[in-house]
């Protein structure tokens, strides 16, 4: 079937940016694809990153052309490449862009335009280089899963508590330290998931404990020394997965105890193991704090039912 002009040369056009051939009928994972339905490019897949290394018909620097606009029926939008050095402001063209996952270690910035792409769910940024997102991420009121992955990332935008949809959010490789979490992230009222993965962390804001839609929270490879000492706050969770390595001989005793209650092959403490870390990080708090009052809605555990 034929596309139509505006979007052969697209295709055209970002064939000439790689000097590789885009196909509709992937062999091998180093191709770069395009699904068309109806006469439309609906999905444009530039393949694993790994296959783009030490190529010699590879450019060492990518621009992507401004026709890229021009596949206004994408849905998905999957692009690695550690060459790249510009990603189009013509993007945000692609308004009916649904998942957008952008691999890009050596891109310095994502377009501002990216606030037109109302429609979409899923955003997965990975940059070296990038020390932010776009402020106008908090238009994105069909968001549910951001992941970012960017080492130099400062912060997050005061405007993502503008993402009321927003279920799941992940922020990894940030070794250096953890980008500033905006108090505005409460106002997420969806968020059922939130994950930190290689990341230099050394507490949980509290503000987040307000967060009652919030059901699970994972530490991967975190830099800490100890537990959360506010993780007994969360009330609203029903699971946490650890993998991450403490210094705190006390709170790795605590883990072991916990997970021998219940957890998954994952490290996910769940049910009765859940049940026994949470009491636990109470029963700590309380023998420091032994005046303090718990809030008026307690979950069982706390009063160990």
């Amino acid at each position: 079937m034929s596309l139509s002009p505006n979007e052969a040369s697209a295709l055209n056009d970002i064939e000439h940016a790689l000097n590789k051939k885009i196909v509709t009928k992937r062999t091998s994972y180093d191709q770069c694809s395009a699904e068309i339905q109806d006469g439309h490019v609906i999905g444009l897949d530039f393949g694993q990153e790994v296959s783009w290394k030490n190529n010699p018909n590879v450019p060492k620097q990518i621009r992507l052309p401004d026709s890229l606009g021009n596949l206004d029926h994408l849905s998905t939008l999957k692009i690695n490449l550690e060459q790249l050095e510009y990603l189009p402001a013509s993007l945000g063209n692609c308004t009916r862009l649904e998942k957008l996952h952008v691999n890009c270690k050596n891109l310095p910035a994502f377009p501002e335009s990216m606030a037109n792409l109302v429609n979409l769910k899923k955003i997965h940024l990975v940059s070296r280089n990038a020390t932010t997102i776009p402020e106008a991420i908090g238009n994105l009121a069909m968001l549910e899963s951001l992941h970012l992955s960017m080492e130099n990332l400062v912060k997050l935008p005061q405007s993502i508590g503008n993402c009321r949809q927003l279920k799941e959010l992940w922020i990894t490789g940030a070794s250096r330290r953890c980008p500033d979490l905006p108090e505005t992230l409460k106002n997420c009222t969806s968020l059922e998931e939130l994950g930190f993965d290689g990341v230099a962390l050394t507490s949980l804001p509290d503000f987040l404990v307000e967060i009652r839609s919030l059901r699970k929270l994972a530490f991967i490879n975190v830099a800490m020394n100890d537990l959360p000492e506010n993780l007994w706050r969360f009330t609203q969770l029903t699971q946490v997965l650890w993998r991450t390595k403490i210094d705190n001989k006390d709170h790795q005793e605590l883990l072991k105890v916990a997970a021998k209650k219940g957890w998954t092959p994952h490290n996910e403490f769940i049910g009765q193991g859940f049940v026994a870390l949470m009491r636990a990080l109470y029963a700590e708090y309380k023998k420091k704090n032994p005046k303090s009052t718990p809030p008026l809605q307690e979950p069982a555990w706390w009063s160990g039912k």
